[in-house]
Parts: C-alpha cells; structure tokens; sequence
C-alpha cells in the first residue's frame, strides 16, 4: 500500500519527468589533442573521434520511458583538429575491409564538408532495461562538440538530462510485478556502482 501511494503522489506531484544534471567530464588540452577522464567513444565510422560521458539513470520502478530530453549551452572552447572516427579494420585485406574503408571515404567526407556542429544534439538513449527492481535507461551525454570546417571545438560545462515517462496502472500485471520486487536487495551492490543517481534511487 505504501509503494502505491508513492506511485500516486510521485505521478501526480512531479508530472512524470525526472531531471537529472551531469557535469562534465575532466579535460585538458595538451599538444593539441583533447584528453578526457573516463571518456567513451561511440561515434559513427568518419566522424570526428569526440568522447562523450555515458551515465545509467534509475527511474521509478515500473516506469515506462516515454522520451529523453537532452539541455545544455555550448560555448566555444578553441581551435584545434580532431580526427575522424577510424573503422575497425580486419587484420587482413579482404572484400570486407574494402567495403569499410569505402564508407568511411564517405562518411568523412559528409562530416568534414559539413559547415555543423557535430553532434547535433547534447545526448542520446543508449540503452535501456533493468536490474531486478531497478527500471534503468543509459545515456551518452555530449559535453563535446565540433565544426570540422572552422576547426572550432565547443564544451558545455553541464547537460541537464530530462526523462519523460509514464506509469502503468495500480492493478496492471507490471506494477503487481514490480511491487514484488520492492523489498528485494540482492543486486543493491552492483547497483550503487552503476547507477549514476544512486542516492535518489
């Protein structure tokens, strides 16, 4: 009964978005290249090579992810060149490897040419599931971007993720299951280590 109520209110009450702010990763410029703590590189085959910082968020348990909403405010950081993403090449030549370097001519080209802001965007939905009670969805967030024809990096010291969701109804077999779940502790200590907003899970 108490969960329910939780439901209830936290529904009602915060109009089912969860905001969640995250700082930027650590970064220096040295030589002309750009180094970042605990960076992950995801980007397409030929565009610029940024690192991005991917976080897993905690929602409410049962939640179901409408949509993502990504906010910051880039400002131009300095010029510098960075490389294209390079395709994972097989050790040896084959048709494959052709095909792959192919499409990064391509893709490079169209990144390089482009007189954009790569990416277009301060975040994207990486993955998203579960851990036992834990309802979970992954996020890049971009805290960097670039425009491959003026060489201009940009860096936003913030990017505020806003998740949109919905929750299902009290007698629905969902909720039912993850009432269920509520008390259970058993994957807490992988949790705490995964989960970028612990205290408030």
């Amino acid at each position: 009964m108490r969960l329910s109520i939780f439901f209830v209110i936290f529904t009602a009450g915060w109009a089912n978005v969860l905001s969640v702010s995250v700082a930027a990763p650590e970064y220096n410029i040295d030589m002309g290249r750009l180094a970042i703590s605990e960076a992950a590189y995801i980007n397409p085959i030929g565009a610029p090579a940024l690192p991005c910082k991917v976080i897993t968020i905690a929602l409410p348990p049962g939640a179901i992810i409408e949509r993502v909403d990504f906010q910051g405010a880039w400002r131009e950081l300095c010029t510098l060149f960075v490389p294209p993403s390079e395709p994972p090449l097989p050790l040896s030549y084959c048709d494959a490897a052709e095909d792959l370097l192919e499409q990064f001519g391509r893709a490079n080209e169209m990144y390089y040419d482009s007189d954009q802001i790569y990416p277009a965007t301060y975040g994207k939905i990486v993955s998203t599931g579960g851990l036992r009670k834990y309802a979970l969805v992954t996020v890049a967030c971009h805290h960097f971007a670039y425009n491959a024809v003026s060489s201009m990096l940009y860096y936003t010291e913030n990017i505020t993720v806003e998740i949109h969701y919905s929750m299902p109804p009290l007698s629905d077999e969902r909720t039912v299951y993850w009432n269920g779940l509520i008390d259970d502790i058993t994957f807490d200590y992988i949790a705490e280590d995964l989960v970028y907003n612990w205290d408030d899970a």
